[in-house]
């Protein structure tokens, strides 16, 4: 349970990779915990693997796959432009990403969860399903979570934003016990 603090401005302070050799997915358990982040653009980035229309159609047995479990806890992020930014792109499998227990305090936005960034014309993945935020909190700053079309959102806080406190795009995953206190907006539900 020791961990860092972080600061200097950067674009990113703590980047969690999607893979760790060459296009093999993440296979191993990974562990982000107990850190703290002050005034980067993300303060906790994952960016997932991006592939062209012909790596991703003829993507071999056991590349591209997410099968690991990442888990995102305990950690801080003060003063950035996203606390928390999560995309995994083009991850598929069984994996599971799940940020909990964790702060961000005077963030642009607080948590964010896209699915993937522009895929290959007819690529439709949404691993964003993937995604767990679990028992957060997002104050003091714009909007306090962003989420389109993640795994479960719940018992997480936003408080105090100057926007809204959750934007989210419902998937097929639960959207409960979450609190929304003294934000502009307490809960956009957004479907594009």
């Amino acid at each position: 349970d020791h961990g860092f603090t972080i600061t200097g401005g950067n674009n990113h302070g703590v980047t969690i990779p999607p893979q760790f050799s060459g296009r093999t997915g993440v296979s191993q358990n990974m562990t982000i915990k107990g850190n703290i982040d002050i005034g980067d653009g993300d303060g906790f980035y994952l960016f997932g693997s991006h592939y062209t229309a012909s790596e991703y159609r003829g993507c071999p047995p056991g590349y591209c796959q997410f099968t690991a479990r990442i888990l995102v806890a305990n950690n801080r992020a003060i003063s950035n432009t996203n606390g928390f930014n999560i995309v995994p792109n083009t991850w598929m499998g069984s994996g599971q990403i799940v940020v909990r227990d964790n702060e961000a305090l005077g963030a642009g936005i607080g948590f964010v969860v896209y699915p993937r960034y522009q895929l290959p014309a007819g690529i439709t993945e949404n691993s964003a399903g993937n995604v767990q935020l679990v028992n957060n909190i997002a104050a003091h700053g714009g909007t306090g979570f962003y989420a389109d079309v993640p795994g479960l959102v719940s018992y997480n806080t936003a408080l105090d934003n100057s926007q809204s406190g959750f934007t989210v795009t419902p998937g097929e995953a639960p959207f409960k016990f979450n609190s929304a206190i003294g934000n502009l907006v307490a809960y956009i539900r957004s479907r594009y």
